[in-house]
């Protein structure tokens, strides 16, 4: 795909889905007619890996992609680790890049999502430099939010956010998630869940 548009043949947009998982955003956009590159491990590509890393970053450099979505893994980031039965904190608001005094398998497993927070949010700032459509998401809750590389993205004058929850997309979960995109608007997805007596507002089911 790259090798076409470098070559000027390309015909279609190209889009870049980062931590593509199972690849709806991918089949998403490719239903618009966009080229989609998919960034994920399952696919070979190791963005931890410096030669990865940096090839992904030239492209947005030299104009080769036309739109970026980063889904950044959240195990790390979750609350949901310290619920019941959960298997315990790794970090907290007042100490959001890990808790001290972790196992080293967990000190590993916070060291690995800080790698990958902060080239995520080093890809969105590439993009909002270079006037890239540009989104990010994770859970609302996700202590993600509060590494200070998040914090300065969020004010920068054309970086905008929302909440939305899966529910009010056909999900029987709520799973409330932010988003934070920049030279687009994504403000029309912004639909909440408001729970009322325990009955979702959209399937008007438990």
């Amino acid at each position: 795909i790259v090798a076409r548009r470098q070559q000027g043949h390309a015909t279609a947009p190209l889009a870049v889905e980062m931590f593509s998982g199972c690849g709806r955003w991918a089949a998403s956009m490719r239903s618009r007619a966009y080229d989609v590159i998919e960034v994920d491990r399952r696919h070979g590509f190791d963005l931890l890996k410096s030669t990865g890393r940096n090839l992904l970053l030239q492209f947005l450099r030299d104009g080769l992609v036309d739109a970026v979505h980063v889904a950044t893994p959240c195990s790390s980031f979750s609350r949901a680790r310290e619920r019941g039965g959960g298997p315990g904190a790794l970090r907290s608001d007042d100490f959001p890049k890990g808790l001290p005094g972790l196992s080293p398998t967990d000190q590993t497993k916070v060291e690995e999502g800080n790698k990958l927070a902060n080239l995520s949010a080093h890809i969105l700032n590439t993009c909002y430099r270079n006037g890239i459509p540009c989104s990010l998401e994770n859970p609302t809750t996700s202590r993600i939010w509060k590494l200070t590389c998040f914090s300065r993205l969020l004010k920068r004058k054309y970086m905008n956010s929302i909440n939305l929850d899966f529910c009010a997309y056909g999900t029987p979960w709520r799973k409330r998630t932010k988003l934070i995109f920049a030279w687009l608007d994504l403000r029309v997805l912004s639909r909440v869940c408001t729970s009322k007596h325990g009955i979702c507002d959209f399937t008007h089911k438990k």
